[in-house]
């Protein structure tokens, strides 16, 4: 059902959207209604984003690595994703690239080796 609706939207919605030159949401509240709407939005969902997403992503990527490494580590590798979250929040798109380039890279290398491993078993 999620690829119909992705091709709807492709069709019907992005055009009207590119012709208008909006990219973002908060702009198009900001041409629709006014700078107002468009602010209040954007902070909600910057603390939505922090408070729900960035939380729940910290605390469980840190009891996953602890629980391959150990327990005793847990509040370190908690303390440690939070300054690589806020490093990736003050470095901007920037970082954000070279986060994705290493990951990606990780995820290979992972990848590859789930690949050979499953295959010598």
């Amino acid at each position: 059902i999620a690829a119909v609706a992705l091709i709807i939207v492709a069709i019907w919605f992005i055009p009207v959207y590119l012709k208008n030159k909006i990219y973002t949401m908060p702009q198009f509240l900001k041409q629709r209604y006014n700078e107002t709407v468009s602010v209040i939005m954007a902070v909600f969902w910057l603390f939505l984003y922090i408070f729900v997403n960035l939380t729940s992503i910290l605390y469980l990527g840190s009891k996953a690595i602890s629980g391959l490494i150990g327990n005793e580590f847990f509040h370190i590798i908690l303390i440690v994703l939070a300054l690589f979250a806020f490093c990736i929040t003050i470095g901007g798109m920037k970082v954000i690239g070279y986060t994705d380039v290493i990951q990606v890279a990780v995820l290979l290398i992972g990848g590859g080796v789930a690949v050979y491993l499953s295959l010598v078993a």
